[in-house]
């Protein structure tokens, strides 16, 4: 049987996970062997197709046995509706094939369910007095490391034990079954089990589909202090393991049923539960099992601060005969939660899920029998009275007075206790649907009698631990964004980013993949701490990475500058830091000697001293994984100075002082070279009198040079005046001559 209130917050857990625990498309089984001693007729695999519109095929097979095959195959289960298929009648007659005996032995009777849509599956042992059910709970099944729920409870007072006196005996076991080939499992248990000593561990080899049964089937077997509770099974690919109590008998007593579950490995396993009283008689068993995987695990009950037991690793705290309806259990670290409960004093039993992230908006479920039927609902406090079932008489049947606080929650929590439902409200084998318009909840079912045997089941999510992996630290160039490459698994899948600085995420915060960009204050600190949060319903996980940041490169391409256009010859002054070069670019002209030389000349092109500015710019090189850095500098062509001698001129030999007029133009003078004669008042004058000397007088001309002066960085301009010197001119009377006076 499974507890209903671990029904209620499996069913939680579920909704708001993206890993389906009882609603799935794979499932994973290991039947138990129970005692033909004690009725172990009709083992049944109840399906059930949540789809409200799309029909659903599912197999049932054996992989390691092809000699299982399932007639109809595929089952054909219609939109809202489920399917039984019956294991020990025709024509599928397979009990001897699928329990799993003897111990200690390696065999192929490991059972795979798979669907083409979402579905829910159990595994039920439907017979009159010794049933239970077996909520198979799909990917969270599957594991690496367990530890074994068994029901142990005083050590000293044999409370709870298997009934003796059956043959063949009724044992408790845990069953394996592998999904991998050669899939190596190691097991380690406090108490011997058939073929092993205690505290000795042990290895075997599993193929896909082959299963291992392990059990005490020696003296006091019915003890549970015989069995290997605590036990701990490690493998290196994902296993599922089943729990079987056969027969299991309180000592106050004289009902004996089968208990037991599908349970789950430590990772999805936490660390706050509630439990909610079913209805076995005062004296017949309810209880709870604290089943510790840690060293100094400490439990504490209904909010109360002070821990009732620190338990050892694979140690259990248990409470018999409980008596409230409601418990709050909070352990520090992950503990397996285990409910014994049941009808009159027909017992079943259930692993419960963790209390985090629990609820469903909706869940179905059907009435397996006309017996005494009771739904236990967990709901958060306002939603109470927000539920419709649909199937039955009354939509209405479930109201917000069927409700009160689970003590320990601070009023978070409330559920139902011994709520009763009539054939009415929830007929036999109807497809019903409970549903809260306002939040999520749990559910779970008691289906039995006093005097047959009890149905105790949960079919709600069990939802897995999250996972939140931010990835390892990074040290980036403070001019460079980071990819960050953050991952959430298990329990949800979606997370938000956050930063202890002021960059931003790229897109957004919730792209895992999402690309910091840092801001100056991040660069500036040096580093910042990225943050990655899960989202979801439940209880946040975070994980965080070192973003450090390294300094970029540094480039100064220099002042602009201006220059001469007739002499525009550039010298660059390229500085660099935190890189190995640069790279000028940008212009036209050329680099003297190349365009990696940081102090190159730049000679620039006609076009570019015609345009007027040009501008290069410098790029570092050799920079790593940062991002290149470029500086520009704007080199400015000014005018050119020009020097105007004035126009040529012609003097006569006899008068060759020449009035020089020069002019100039960008520049603060010119001076006046070329001749030998003499420059009055001076040469530095522009309207100066030039005399020739006689060897220019001779020579005929002259040519002087006006040169500008105060040129700034302009190379000097000058002209040349032509000075032609022409003769003298000359008379002659000819020779003297003497005469007489008369």
């Amino acid at each position: 049987m499974k507890k209903y209130t671990f029904l209620t917050l499996i069913v939680l857990l579920f909704l708001f996970s993206n890993t389906k625990a009882q609603v799935g498309t794979e499932f994973w089984f290991a039947a138990p062997e129970v005692t033909s001693g004690h009725n172990d007729l009709g083992p049944t695999l109840r399906f059930t197709n949540t789809s409200a519109t799309t029909a659903a095929n599912v197999t049932v097979t054996q992989p390691a046995n092809g000699a299982f095959v399932i007639t109809p195959t595929p089952i054909n289960i219609l939109a809202n509706s489920s399917y039984s298929l019956v294991l020990d009648a025709a024509p599928n007659s397979y009990k001897a094939l699928i329990e799993n005996t003897p111990t200690n032995t390696v065999l192929n009777m490991g059972i795979l369910i798979t669907s083409d849509i979402p579905i829910t599956a159990y595994y039920e042992v439907n017979n009159n007095n010794n049933n239970e059910i077996f909520a198979l709970k799909g990917a969270n099944a599957l594991g690496t490391e367990f530890y074994i729920p068994i029901t142990l409870n005083s050590p000293t007072v044999n409370t709870l034990y298997n009934m003796t006196g059956l043959t063949p005996i009724a044992i408790s076991t845990f069953d394996i079954v592998a999904t991998q080939d050669n899939t190596t499992v190691q097991i380690f248990s406090h108490t011997a089990v058939d073929g092993h000593a205690a505290n000795i561990p042990f290895l075997i080899t599993l193929n896909r589909g082959q299963t291992y049964s392990c059990g005490w089937s020696g003296a006091n077997y019915d003890n549970p202090a015989y069995q290997p509770s605590g036990a701990v099974v490690l493998s290196d690919k994902p296993i599922a393991i089943t729990v079987k109590e056969d027969s299991k008998r309180h000592l106050l007593n004289g009902c004996y049923d089968l208990i037991g579950d599908q349970i789950v490995p430590v990772d999805i396993i936490g660390t706050d539960y509630i439990v909610i009283k079913g209805q076995l008689n005062a004296t017949a068993g309810e209880s709870f099992f604290i089943l510790a995987t840690q060293n100094n695990t400490k439990v504490y009950l209904d909010g109360n601060p002070v821990a009732v037991a620190t338990l050892f690793a694979g140690q259990t705290y248990f409470q018999d005969n409980i008596v409230n309806p409601r418990y709050y259990i909070h352990t520090d670290k992950p503990v397996y939660c285990t409910q014994v409960t049941g009808f009159g004093c027909e017992l079943g039993s259930a692993i419960l899920p963790p209390l985090n992230c629990a609820g469903s908006p909706s869940v179905s479920f059907v009435r397996s029998t006309t017996e005494a039927f009771y739904l236990n609902i967990m709901v958060k406090a306002g939603s109470e009275g927000n539920f419709t079932l649909t199937g039955g008489s009354n939509p209405l049947c479930i109201i917000a007075a069927d409700f009160a606080a689970v003590p320990g929650t601070g009023g978070v929590w409330l559920s139902t206790f011994g709520k009763s439902f009539t054939i009415a409200e929830v007929p036999q084998g109807v497809a019903m649907q409970l549903t809260n318009s306002t939040d999520v909840f749990g559910m779970g079912l008691i289906n039995g009698a006093a005097a047959t045997g009890c149905r105790f089941g949960f079919f709600s999510e069990y939802v897995a631990n999250i996972y939140a992996n931010a990835d390892i630290d990074q040290n980036i160039c403070s001019n460079t964004t980071a990819q960050l490459n953050g991952s959430v698994t298990g329990g949800a899948t979606t997370g938000i980013w956050t930063t202890s600085g002021t960059g931003t995420f790229i897109p957004n915060a919730t792209t895992l993949d999402a690309v910091y960009t840092p801001s100056t204050s991040d660069t500036t600190a040096g580093s910042v701490t990225l943050t990655l949060t899960s989202s979801s319903s439940c209880t946040p996980v975070s994980d965080q990475m070192a973003l450090t940041f390294y300094d970029a490169p540094w480039i100064d391409a220099g002042p602009d500058q201006s220059v001469c256009r007739n002499n525009p010859d550039v010298n660059m002054d390229g500085n660099i830091a935190n890189c190995t070069g640069g790279q000028w670019s940008g212009g036209l002209g050329t680099f003297a000697p190349n365009n990696t030389t940081l102090n190159a000349v730049y000679t620039p092109t006609a076009a570019e001293l015609l345009a007027g500015t040009v501008t290069l710019t410098l790029t570092s090189t050799g920079y790593g994984t940062c991002n290149p850095v470029t500086n520009d500098i704007v080199i400015t062509f000014t005018d050119a100075p020009t020097a105007n001698a004035g126009p040529d001129v012609t003097v006569c030999g006899n008068n060759p002082a020449v009035s020089l007029n020069g002019a100039v133009t960008i520049a603060t003078g010119g001076i006046w070279t070329g001749g030998t004669g003499n420059f009055v008042p001076n040469n530095t004058t522009l309207s100066t009198q030039y005399t020739p000397s006689p060897g220019e007088i001779s020579a005929g001309s002259v040519t002087l040079t006006l040169t500008t002066t105060g040129n700034g960085n302009c190379s000097s301009a000058s002209d040349n005046i032509l000075i032609t010197i022409s003769p003298a001119p000359t008379v002659s009377a000819d020779i003297d001559q003497t005469k007489c006076k008369n």
